[in-house]
């Protein structure tokens, strides 16, 4: 089985490496190492669910370690966090607990110093991140399973557009995908799938007909369902705008609509009821006479 990779980031302006490097082939980590608080940061938004341990110096160029501990809660608060130092007072472990700094690291530093401090953090995290990793594929694995079934159903409402079965199924379908997919990162499959399960509610609550333009749009999102469901399998995720996304699903509703019309206009001219109130020909009366017979047939319209 493929071992998950997972990162140590170190981030220092005077980087020791071969300490770190022996860390991560102990703990089977890939290495991220940088003196650049900035280039890190955004290393950290592309990866955040693939992180294991970061390592910072206190005293950087571009921040300090707390400055950077700050930028890092507010992309993934769980990841364990360590700072180095030469120098660790009272003052700086109270702004450590309440930024929820896993643990301080006095230099010069050596493995044995460190594994001290981080050897728990790294080890549950790695756990954490298998877990996590499992209940992602489990989730792929169960997601793709039901796409293929409501497409099914968008087959069955396309030959009966009336069929309530068909169109509760394919609401609970999406509604399941939606509420799965907010537990991994990105959220961009569960946006859309929010998004897309509002028409589904239109369609239940018969605000809007299933017509073809419906259908279309329904493996529209189905396909986009399925496209992010492998980047989230293959961890290479591309960006998608998710009210672009929309805008295209609605154009395939409207495009089908606007045939519409022309097809009631024929439908209208061979059902169009006959007007009775249109004033009719004078009646005529008929009578017939023959010898001892006087019969007088009633009003006729011609």
């Amino acid at each position: 089985m493929k071992k998950n990779k997972y990162y140590l980031i170190y981030v220092d302006d005077n980087l020791e490496t071969d300490i770190f490097e022996d860390i991560c082939k102990k703990y089977e980590l890939e290495p991220f190492f940088s003196t650049s608080v900035h280039e890190t940061v955004d290393f950290i938004n592309k990866n955040k669910s693939k992180i294991a341990v970061i390592f910072s110096d206190y005293k950087m160029p571009e921040c300090n370690g707390f400055k950077f501990r700050e930028e890092v809660i507010g992309i993934q608060k769980n990841i364990p966090f360590f700072i180095a130092s030469g120098y660790i007072d009272q003052e700086m472990t109270l702004v450590g607990l309440e930024l929820k700094i896993s643990g301080f690291i006095q230099k010069p530093m050596h493995i044995e110093k460190i594994e001290l401090v981080a050897k728990k953090e790294i080890t549950q995290k790695i756990a954490d991140l298998d877990e996590d990793s499992e209940l992602l594929m489990s989730f792929i694995e169960e997601a793709s399973a039901n796409v293929e079934t409501v497409e099914e159903l968008a087959l069955d409402l396309e030959n009966d557009p009336e069929d309530m079965n068909a169109i509760n199924k394919c609401f609970g379908i999406i509604h399941t995908i939606k509420g799965g997919s907010g537990f991994f990162e990105p959220k961009t499959l569960y946006k859309f799938a929010h998004s897309f399960e509002e028409i589904l509610k239109k369609i239940q609550k018969k605000e809007m007909p299933v017509t073809a333009g419906v259908v279309s749009a329904l493996f529209f999102g189905f396909d986009t369902i399925k496209v992010m469901l492998k980047e989230l399998k293959t961890d290479t995720h591309t960006h998608h705008d998710n009210d672009a996304l929309m805008e295209e699903l609605s154009k395939k509703i409207e495009i089908k609509k606007q045939e519409v019309p022309s097809e009631s206009k024929e439908a209208e001219k061979i059902t169009k009821p006959i007007d009775t109130q249109k004033k009719q020909p004078d009646d005529i009366k008929v009578s017939v006479k023959a010898p001892g017979i006087n019969l007088i047939v009633r009003h006729y319209h011609i």
